[in-house]
């Protein structure tokens, strides 16, 4: 064999050992899936506890008894459970979630959020309640629960939170549909992003007993006192087709009353507490200003959304 062949062979080689390694690597990230992302010898107070426990799919379904089916609207994937514990006896169990995508993550983590909860800056959003602690990132939402409020416990939370952080390496920001909330006077940590009628019903009940038709929406409160709701659909025949019918069940509900046209594809109503209802349609959009005190503020509302 020449010098030359010898060199090619060496070449070829180290160019096939270099796939072999890298394929090697990544098979042993994927085999170990979420458990890259708990915790180990960084933490400095807090240990595991048993082995973690992983559901995927309908298996869901197993772990969270009546509770599985708003996290399939989301975009359930998998999740794995694991408990930490310190030597003063104190406990922390960790949920781990990988949805289908990021705005999965970040409408999950809207969901189980309230605007009462104490933001912190973890993860691309984050927020303590009691000894609860939600925070998303990229494609997961992570929940933390403490069982106790006391100082080292809730220390405990925020501690095992970064470390997860720290191994998430990929990052998301909000939906940009989120996005088109106005800015003045809202409320951020009370945002709900919805992918399905489960979550919408779970925030705000339009209607006694139909649903309101919903491809993508969200909810944002102000400190004025009112609300806004934005609902995307995939095309203007679909948004229109869901203004009409929404028109249609807002006029046949007994909650509401004193039904008013405003123009093209615009209306107004009262709800039983005296409270106004304006909506409009907009290209494939379904506009929604509740509780506003006039229509020709609602409607300075919706003007400066779609502008």
């Amino acid at each position: 064999m020449s010098i030359n062949s010898k060199g090619k062979l060496i070449v070829f080689i180290s160019i096939f050992f270099s796939f072999f390694l890298s394929a090697c690597a990544q098979a042993i990230i994927e085999e170990d899936g979420l458990r890259q992302f708990l915790p180990g010898t960084e933490l400095k107070n807090w240990q595991a506890k048993d082995s973690p426990q992983q559901y995927a799919g309908d298996d869901l379904y197993l772990y969270i008894n009546g509770g599985a089916e708003i996290y399939h609207e989301y975009g359930f994937e998998q999740v794995i459970i694991q408990d930490y514990s310190n030597k003063q006896g104190k406990s922390v169990s960790v949920e781990l979630f990988e949805m289908s995508g990021p705005e999965s993550a970040f409408g999950m983590y809207a969901f189980k959020s309230s605007s009462l909860g104490q933001e912190l800056n973890i993860g691309d959003g984050a927020g303590l309640e009691d000894y609860y602690l939600n925070f998303w990132k990229g494609k997961y939402l992570i929940t933390l629960t403490g069982f106790d409020a006391e100082e080292e416990t809730v220390l405990g939370l925020k501690q095992i939170a970064e470390a997860i952080d720290a191994r998430i390496k990929s990052s998301a920001s909000v939906p940009e549909f989120v996005k088109m909330l106005p800015e003045e006077g809202l409320i951020k940590p009370g945002i709900k992003y919805f992918k399905g009628p489960l979550a919408l019903m779970n925030s705000f009940k339009f209607f006694l007993e139909e649903n309101f038709p919903l491809q993508e929406g969200v909810k944002g409160d102000y400190t004025a006192g009112h609300s806004v709701f934005i609902f995307k659909y995939e095309s203007i025949d679909e948004g229109l087709k869901a203004f009409r019918e929404v028109k249609e069940k807002f006029i046949n509900d007994s909650a509401y009353r004193g039904f008013k046209e405003r123009g093209d594809r615009k209306f107004s109503l009262m709800d039983k507490a005296g409270g106004l209802l304006f909506s409009q349609s907009f290209d494939r959009y379904i506009f929604i200003v509740l509780g506003m005190g006039s229509f020709s503020k609602a409607e300075e509302i919706i003007g400066a959304i779609y502008k």
